[in-house]
């Protein structure tokens, strides 16, 4: 049997599927990190994103169908909206490479993974991720090479990704400058929730009840930085944030839920005493500037060790993923003939 090359030096091509604000940021960044021997090839269903993102650099070129970009590529990044998800899993299925990895940039994952199960092809390794980052500002326009720089990036990965591919993955978030948290699917949306899709909710509904008061000609001219920046997330992409409601209803209805009860006591606070009015807000006043300064209390995790340093190649990972899939194909192989009843007979 013929030796397998080892040539790293190949370029090594790297699809995003989506060139908007996430999709976009994510080749401006792998631009930057000068990761060598890596080719960024994108798509996107709107040729002026795609022709935008080759003046700004994001990509080094586009394609103009989702099976051309994809095909070859050793590593597919699926940037579109979360129920868009399902349908590009579908198109892109019969035209990845064997050993290709796939992730996604999804704000939910139980949904993500499930579909990925359904419509992948065996031959490739999928492992979830989404990148706790973004801005009100959907589009190319707003793509940022540091978009994800010192971001909590969450790294889903199917139960049996191989660790090439959980690598791939790992070296990606590195070169995006993220910090890398495995997390749960289930888990992963329950927190997401309460910390990122529960003040979307909320500068919705915010700016819902003041647009909807009669007295709003009169609001609206006292509107200052605190209302606008409360509010700020009502201005994102209104295909975004139905997606995350239709793929995490119940974790978002549990914390609304969770915010009557909350805005029930502290509607009991504001009728209080001034002294039990003062001693709530500076409690909440400490904790925050505790968590501002300080940071999460990180839970210890089996795996967060095992993160590739800077001066790892990302073209070096894909290649050691696909070879690494391609071994283990040819190890099961000589398993499976080794038990076959006409090898025992001779």
């Amino acid at each position: 049997m013929a030796e397998p090359n080892n040539n790293t030096k190949a370029r090594q091509k790297i699809a995003i599927v989506g060139l908007g604000l996430i999709g976009g940021s994510i080749g401006l960044a792998i631009k930057k990190a000068n990761l060598g021997n890596v080719s960024v090839v994108g798509y996107d269903r709107e040729s002026a994103a795609m022709n935008k993102a080759r003046r700004v650099g994001a990509v080094d070129s586009t394609e103009g169908s989702i099976s051309s970009a994809v095909r070859d590529a050793a590593c597919v990044i699926i940037a579109v909206p979360v129920m868009t998800a399902r349908r590009v899993m579908e198109e892109i299925a019969p035209h990845l490479a064997e050993g290709a990895v796939v992730t996604d940039t999804g704000s939910t994952k139980l949904k993500v993974m499930e579909w990925a199960a359904d419509s992948l092809p065996d031959h490739v390794s999928f492992v979830g991720g989404h990148p706790m980052a973004g801005k009100e500002t959907a589009g190319i326009d707003g793509a940022d090479a540091d978009l994800f720089r010192d971001a909590t990036y969450c790294v889903v990965p199917m139960p049996d990704a191989p660790d090439g591919a959980v690598q791939v993955v790992l070296a990606l978030v590195n070169a995006l400058g993220a910090r890398p948290w495995f997390v749960d699917p289930e888990e992963h949306d329950r927190y997401a929730a309460a910390i990122s899709h529960m003040p979307m909710v909320l500068a919705n509904a915010l700016f819902t009840m003041a647009r909807d008061s009669r007295a709003w000609p009169e609001l609206s001219r006292m509107v200052g930085p605190g209302f606008k920046d409360m509010t700020r997330l009502a201005s994102q992409d209104p295909e975004m944030q139905l997606d995350i409601v239709i793929t995490n209803r119940e974790g978002i209805v549990h914390w609304i839920e969770r915010m009557q009860e909350e805005l029930a006591r502290w509607k009991e606070i504001a009728e209080s005493d001034e002294e039990s009015v003062f001693q709530a807000l500076y409690k909440a006043n400490l904790d925050r500037d505790d968590f501002i300064l300080n940071g999460p209390k990180e839970p210890a995790r089996p795996g967060d060790q095992n993160v590739p340093g800077s001066g790892e190649q990302l073209a070096d990972m894909l290649f050691g993923a696909r070879m690494t899939h391609r071994t283990r194909e040819i190890t099961k192989f000589f398993e499976d003939r080794s038990k076959s009843p006409r090898r025992r007979e001779r």
